[in-house]
C-alpha cells in the first residue's frame, strides 16, 4: 500500500524513498476523487524533494503545480498566493511558457477569491497568450473563465458574456466545477443584460 510505505519510509528516514511513495499517494489519491489527500501527499513530496540540494527544479515546479491544482480548495489564499510566486520564479528561470500559462491561471483565481479583481485580470491576461501560444486549450478555456467570472463582479456585463462564452466552450469536460462556476456567472450576465 503505498500510502503506508510512505509513512513508514517517512518515519525511517529514507527521504527519497519517502519521496516516490508519497507522490505515488498522492497520484492514487487523485485517481480515488480523495482531493483533499492528494493535496497534502503532494505537499509532503513536494517538502521532501525542496529540501535536497541538487533539486531537479522542473520536477519541483511540477510537483507544486499539482499542488496548486488543490491549494484553492485547501489553504490560505494568501500563502497560495506566496507558493504561486516561488513557481513563478522557477518557471520564468527555466523558460516554461506552459507551465507559466497554468500558474497564471491560478495567480488570477487566487486574487479572485480574495476579491482583487486588478491582479486577477492582470494574471489571466498573463495566462491567455501563453495558453495560446503553447496550444494549451484547456488553461485558456480556464482563463477565460476566470477573467469572464471576474469581469461579472465588477458588472462588466458584455465583456464577462463575451469571455465567459469563449471560455465555457474551450473547457475540457473533465471541468466540472469551473464549468458550474462560469455558468453561474453567464446566466448572471444574461439576466443583468
Amino acid at each position: 500500500d503505498v500510502f503506508l510505505l510512505a509513512y513508514h519510509y517517512n518515519k525511517a528516514q529514507k527521504f527519497e524513498k519517502a519521496y516516490n511513495y508519497f507522490k505515488k499517494a498522492g497520484a492514487t489519491a487523485e485517481k480515488r476523487l480523495a482531493y483533499f489527500d492528494a493535496y497534502n501527499y503532494y505537499v509532503k513530496a513536494y517538502r521532501l524533494l525542496n529540501q535536497n540540494q541538487n533539486v531537479n527544479k522542473s520536477e519541483l515546479l511540477n510537483l507544486g503545480l499539482k499542488i496548486s491544482t488543490y491549494s484553492w480548495m485547501y489553504d490560505d489564499f494568501q500563502k497560495n498566493i506566496e507558493f504561486l510566486i516561488v513557481l513563478e520564479n522557477i518557471a520564468l528561470d527555466l523558460n516554461l511558457d506552459e507551465q507559466l500559462a497554468t500558474l497564471y491561471f491560478y495567480m488570477g483565481k487566487n486574487y479572485f477569491l480574495i476579491g482583487n479583481n486588478e491582479d486577477a485580470i492582470k494574471y489571466f491576461d498573463q495566462a491567455i497568450p501563453k495558453a495560446e501560444k503553447t496550444k494549451r486549450n484547456d488553461i485558456l478555456g480556464l482563463s477565460y473563465c476566470g477573467k469572464g467570472r471576474t469581469y461579472a463582479t465588477l458588472f462588466l456585463i458584455n465583456d464577462a458574456i463575451s469571455y465567459l462564452e469563449t471560455g465555457i466552450e474551450l473547457l475540457p469536460e473533465n471541468e466540472k466545477q469551473e464549468f458550474f462556476f462560469s455558468l453561474g456567472a453567464l446566466t448572471f450576465g444574461y439576466a443583468m443584460k
